[in-house]
């Protein structure tokens, strides 16, 4: 994996919208970034990017796969050893105005309410954050339940991949592993009305709200200083091989917590 600065997605970033824009200004209202790039907590080389285009009008799979394409493109050209690991570097999904008013869009929608207001970052466009219907408790935590039954029903294929570590798809798996640990915490918490994105934020306010829950604080601990030593290089195979086996325990223990 090559060395990569925030400057570097940044560009990327905004060539991309540069296209978006040129090709497409018409036909769009809005361009958001979400996750840790909105968030500012982004680690180059680690971290993906989500983009978030808000249409005007319905405009069916041919946008979607134009927008996808031109992606695909930059990919290419700023980030090519980066696929093994992320699948997309810089992904990127279209809603409309209209799905976003009568909350079916994914903008916003249930459990990802409260962070998207407070951190979905406005890239281009007119700022549509006042129309997002805000979600009851009740809806926010069965969407937040429902995406934790989906994330435990994978939780089978975690430990066939503990034993079949190799050096091609070690750095995919170690990510993959991060991602369902922080992201499962932070989406049950979600559920349990306390909003947070970033990985320390998660790790500290899981402890606030469950202190009982040794084992589950252990592992996001652990998790996060494996973290902080993977943002600037491999991490053992013995520690990936751990990291997945705690991101089943996880998944597993959150599961009985339901």
């Amino acid at each position: 994996m090559g060395n990569y600065t925030k400057e570097e997605f940044v560009d990327a970033v905004n060539e991309l919208i540069s296209i978006v824009v040129d090709q497409h200004s018409d036909e769009i209202e809005a361009v958001y970034a979400g996750g840790s790039f909105a968030r500012g907590d982004f680690v180059p080389g680690r971290s993906d990017v989500d983009l978030y285009v808000v249409a005007k009008k319905p405009s069916g799979k041919e946008l979607q796969k134009k927008l996808a394409r031109e992606s695909r493109k930059l990919e290419k050209k700023y980030f090519a050893d980066l696929k093994q690991i992320h699948g997309e570097v810089l992904g990127i999904e279209i809603t409309t105005l209209d799905e976003i008013r009568t909350g079916k869009s994914f903008i916003g929608a249930g459990f990802e309410y409260h962070n998207f207001i407070a951190k979905g970052k406005l890239l281009w466009g007119n700022d549509v954050r006042d129309i997002i219907p805000e979600p009851s408790r009740k809806v926010e935590r069965e969407s937040a339940q429902n995406y934790l039954r989906k994330a435990f029903g994978m939780v089978s294929q975690w430990e066939k991949q503990t034993r079949n570590i190799t050096q091609e798809n070690k750095e995919r798996l170690t990510r993959q592993a991060f991602s369902s640990i922080f992201r499962t915490a932070a989406i049950f918490l979600c559920g349990n009305g306390v909003y947070v994105g970033g990985k320390e934020e998660i790790v500290d306010a899981f402890e606030r709200t469950f202190p009982d829950e040794r084992e589950l604080n252990k592992i996001l601990y652990y998790s996060l200083r494996l973290w902080e030593e993977w943002k600037t290089g491999p991490i053992s195979n013995r520690k990936t091989k751990q990291l997945l086996c705690d991101s089943l325990r996880f998944v597993e223990q959150l599961k009985t917590l339901l």
